[in-house]
């Protein structure tokens, strides 16, 4: 059957994407053409059509980067991401895991316009990472999207200030067996959700987002296994709550958690209360 996912990021804020299963209620089978994307808007994408895909194509993971991000110590970003205009054109990316024929994987992704009426249209640029299936996430400033991909890496892509995409990663390992991101309200960091156990070295994972979009993986700060799923708290950005089977030492029937990811937050220590 025909699907798609949608994923998108309300203007000008960092709340969580929402994500929108269209046309079937199979998820994971054979796709038709078109059809068989992961879509995700931009908060803030470049406002200008890109002409042609600047990207390579590459199918093996790179190790971590040691780019410094500036903002160890949680003071402030070294490349402020501060959200563009809401009335614009912006950049849509969808993921094509599948072949033109709807049976073979793929590892294509397309780049479409969304225009400030709501029309989106083609701009027949396109470029290859590893595979994805999940949601991708943007800074708030639209330059960076990251995605997780089904060998557990992040693919990680950049806008630059006329709209044309290069491929800053195509496939970023880190410690982690990476399932979902989550990007930070400053766009510095980004959280990584491992679903793996806790003897497994499952929990969420901190990867810090460089200027030119390279990551930098911080390790496990949050252990406990079988993270599945988090949302920031759009009232608060700091806070967020998380989905994980025996976080913080927790029973491991107890699932939800309520988190500060502030530096001086609860992240940053052993255990939340």
């Amino acid at each position: 059957m025909r699907f798609a996912y949608l994923a998108v990021i309300a203007a000008a804020t960092t709340v969580p994407l929402l994500i929108l299963a269209c046309g079937s209620d199979v998820r994971g089978g054979p796709a038709a053409p078109e059809s068989d994307a992961s879509p995700s808007i931009p908060s803030d994408g470049a406002s200008t059509t890109s002409s042609s895909s600047s990207s390579s194509s590459s199918s093996s993971s790179s190790s971590g980067s040691t780019t410094d991000t500036g903002n160890d110590a949680g003071g402030p970003p070294a490349c402020p991401r501060l959200p563009q205009a809401a009335d614009r054109t912006r950049k849509v990316v969808i993921s094509h895991p599948y072949d033109a024929d709807g049976g073979a994987p793929a590892t294509i992704y397309e780049v479409l316009d969304l225009s400030a009426t709501g029309t989106l249209s083609k701009t027949n640029v396109t470029f290859q990472m590893h595979r994805g299936l999940a949601e991708i996430e943007f800074t708030p400033d639209g330059a960076i999207g990251l995605v997780a991909q089904t060998d557990g890496t992040i693919g990680v892509m950049k806008f630059d200030t006329n709209g044309a995409v290069s491929v800053v990663d195509p496939g970023f390992k880190g410690a982690f067996y990476a399932e979902h991101v989550f990007v930070s309200h400053d766009g510095a960091h980004a959280w990584v959700l491992d679903p793996d156990t806790i003897d497994n070295h499952g929990g969420v994972y901190e990867v810090d987002i460089a200027c030119d979009g390279s990551l930098k993986d911080k390790g496990l700060v949050i252990p406990g296994g079988r993270a599945n799923a988090m949302a920031l708290v759009p009232s608060d950005p700091d806070r967020a709550v998380l989905i994980a089977g025996g976080a913080f030492e927790s029973p491991p029937n107890d699932y939800g958690h309520h988190i500060d990811l502030a530096p001086s937050g609860c992240l940053r220590r052993d255990r939340c209360r």
